[in-house]
């Protein structure tokens, strides 16, 4: 399988007989869901002037939302300046609580774009584009003291 990441322009998209992964911009969300439907839909009809002609190769992963990306993406880098511009003046304590604060913005980045990433589109039999809301189900551990 392969992968696109943000295209930009249809011919971005390999127009080949390989089933192919795009991932749309955390921009090109669901919040806006006519204008993301519709950039889908040119996308997996084109290929830069022409037809696409392996449309049903093309599945489409959507965000709901980027605001929550966007937030963490805000958090981590406000850290990593804090990292940069203050660890000259800071105590041992502090450097740990800094260093366990950008182990935990990174992992809330990276779980959120998981938690966004909750739509895939792909076509249909009848030729029209099909959306699918993905539920993320995590297994539980089980309780050792039960």
């Amino acid at each position: 399988m392969e992968r696109v990441f943000f295209p930009d322009k249809s011919s971005a998209i390999p127009n080949r007989p390989v089933l192919t992964l795009v991932v749309l911009a955390p921009e090109q969300s669901m919040e806006n869901r006519a204008a993301t439907e519709a950039l889908v839909e040119s996308m997996t009809r084109e290929y830069g002037a022409s037809g696409r002609t392996f449309k049903s190769a093309l599945i489409w992963c959507v965000p709901e939302t980027a605001a929550q990306i966007r937030d963490e993406a805000k958090k981590l880098l406000a850290w990593e300046e804090i990292r940069d511009e203050e660890s000259n003046r800071l105590e041992e304590t502090q450097k740990r609580l800094l260093a366990e604060s950008l182990k935990k913005a990174e992992r809330d980045l990276k779980e959120s774009v998981w938690r966004s990433y909750k739509y895939v589109i792909l076509l249909g039999k009848d030729n029209k584009l099909k959306t699918i809301a993905i539920r993320w189900r995590c297994a539980k551990k089980p309780n050792p003291a039960t």
